[in-house]
């Protein structure tokens, strides 16, 4: 059963008893949380920023039946953050169709944000009428369910991942996530192997070389290995995902 807020005419009211632009919001917050949760899953990694993007939107998801104000403002301050924040791993995991699984997460995961910040204008002006509950409760929970499995499963996963350990003639380059121990390599010609160490805890990080077609990416606290053929010359090196001065630098090849 549904009934007018004082103030409100009909043409304001009806949209929002139909589900309207609070209801497209409530979607895009189940598409946003299953996303993230399926990109921590294929990318072995626990990410404790999309672990408090979940919550902002679910908090956003309960404030939205009874303040819903409030709650669009959450979802939509959350969604506007998503955006900002994972900025570079969006346009990398966007630029990597080949990718499969990975990208058409990362695609959907935009999407919904995207979506999520357009439905908020409406949905702002747009105020809520009372509804029966028992459904609003079970979006809730559902999306409670998928963020504690997005923690309990992608952690299970990061800690089964695969790690490449060090070989004679191996190249050792180490990253904490916001630089690189040595920004100039040097290598023999002929087949070469880097070997990237990523010691930040939370992020992916990359190792790329465009003009060979080198691409490496290596996901939290771990140790993978790329080989490679070069010709001698000097060719540049960055970091896709941080696309920062101070994760690139140059391989001298002789």
């Amino acid at each position: 059963m549904t009934f007018i807020e004082p103030g409100l005419t009909a043409a304001e009211s009806t949209p929002t008893a139909r589900g309207g632009w609070p209801g497209l919001l409530r979607a895009c917050v189940l598409v946003l949380v299953a996303m993230t949760v399926l990109q921590m899953l294929l990318g072995r990694f626990l990410g404790p920023s999309l672990i408090v993007l979940d919550i902002l939107v679910v908090t956003g998801l309960v404030l939205l039946r009874h303040r819903t104000r409030t709650g669009v403002g959450v979802i939509a301050g959350a969604c506007l953050l998503n955006l900002l924040v994972h900025s570079g791993l969006l346009v990398y995991m966007l630029s990597s169709p080949e990718s499969g699984p990975v990208f058409a997460a990362t695609s959907l995961n935009a999407l919904a944000s995207l979506t999520g910040l357009i439905a908020a204008v409406p949905a702002w002006r747009t105020r809520r009428v009372a509804r029966a509950g028992g459904r609003a409760r079970s979006v809730l929970l559902a999306a409670g369910v998928l963020a504690g499995v997005s923690v309990v499963a992608s952690t299970a996963l990061w800690l089964t991942r695969d790690q490449d350990t060090a070989r004679a003639g191996d190249i050792l380059l180490v990253t904490d996530g916001t630089r690189v121990d040595r920004a100039a390599l040097e290598a023999p010609a002929g087949e070469i192997s880097v070997l990237l160490r990523n010691d930040d805890l939370f992020s992916p990080r990359a190792f790329d070389i465009d003009a060979l077609d080198v691409h490496l990416t290596v996901p939290p606290s771990t140790t993978r290995r790329v080989t490679f053929s070069a010709q001698p010359g000097r060719y540049a090196f960055h970091d896709e995902i941080t696309f920062t001065p101070a994760t690139g630098g140059s391989l001298t090849v002789h």
